[in-house]
């Protein structure tokens, strides 16, 4: 028998979290499913600088504790697992089964389940990724970097943010950059120079051999083909919305993703409507919404409920 809610949050990252405190706040029974822990990949940010209330920026690791602070002292039910698929029932309920097989279902469904990194196709990345010396993010990386030496792949904000990070935890930092210039605040840029952070512009990873004690990078030049090497690699290549749990919704066609959706009860919320202007204000906002929507859906007159049922 699934245990039954009035509302179930899917994604446990600052979307996720804003919308569990106001729907908790509101006196809503929920439950907060996430794959990760609190804060998803906010953690991996060496400094948020542009949330406001944070004049002189915050850690990522920081606001993260901040946001899971947020849920305990509310005692906010939060599971961790994986949601794999969700759908509606005849009742009309929003019905998820997790990875580890519990099933939850509510009458109100809020989509929060953030991004994961879009495929990058080099020969040998998958298996150096097994090997625990490539990354999509900073976030497995040791907190001591000492003497270790880490290639980072990109050139935008995430992978000169990436770069800072690993210079803060005492590494040494190389990005390569397949563009001619950076896409990052141009302030950021400067922090990262002024860090020590190295750049190569103009260069295309075309494979990766790890070996026991090190990767051997090979990479496509303006002048021809080279190699390098690293103790670590770093891949911000890009990220995609994971938005895989609206397969099995009856949605229809939708060009245009927003915090309420054509579904009635059915509402999404931070990165997974946002392509490319992620941010953690953004996110928390739409969680905000998403709450008082849901609450709103959830508090409707009797009469309005049975109008409602006749048009689904």
């Amino acid at each position: 028998m699934p245990r039954q809610f009035e509302l179930l949050i899917v994604g446990a990252g600052p979307a996720g979290i804003a919308c569990a405190v106001q729907a908790s706040r509101d006196g809503v029974d929920l439950l907060l499913v996430g794959d990760e822990a609190p804060g998803g990949l906010v953690r991996a940010a060496h400094r948020l600088d542009n949330l406001p209330g944070f004049p002189t920026g915050i850690g990522g690791d920081k606001f993260a504790a901040l946001l899971a602070e947020h849920l305990a002292q509310r005692a906010i039910d939060f599971r961790r697992d994986r949601v794999v698929s969700c759908v509606v029932d005849a009742k009309g309920r929003f019905c998820c089964q997790t990875e580890a097989g519990e099933e939850f279902c509510a009458r109100t469904l809020v989509l929060a389940a953030g991004t994961r990194p879009r495929p990058f196709p080099v020969p040998g990345f998958a298996a150096a990724v097994d090997q625990g010396r490539v990354h999509r993010d900073v976030r497995q990386l040791a907190e001591d970097m000492s003497a270790r030496q880490v290639a980072i792949v990109g050139g935008g904000e995430a992978a000169v943010d990436s770069a800072l990070s690993v210079r803060r935890r005492g590494g040494d930092v190389l990005m390569y950059v397949r563009g001619r210039d950076l896409k990052s605040p141009r302030s950021l840029t400067a922090e990262a120079r002024a860090a020590g952070v190295r750049f190569c512009f103009g260069w295309k990873l075309a494979r990766i051999d790890g070996r026991n004690d090190h990767l051997a990078l090979g990479w496509q030049t303006h002048e021809g083909q080279t190699t390098t090497t690293a103790d670590y690699l770093v891949a911000c290549v890009g990220r995609e919305p994971r938005r895989e749990l609206l397969a099995h919704l009856p949605l229809g066609r939708i060009e245009v993703l927003k915090v309420e959706t054509l579904l009635p009860g059915l509402f999404l919320a931070g990165d997974l409507i946002h392509e490319h202007d992620r941010f953690t204000a953004t996110a928390l906002g739409d969680g905000q919404r998403a709450a008082r929507l849901a609450m709103k859906y959830l508090r409707r007159p009797a009469a309005q409920k049975q109008t409602s049922k006749r048009h689904d």
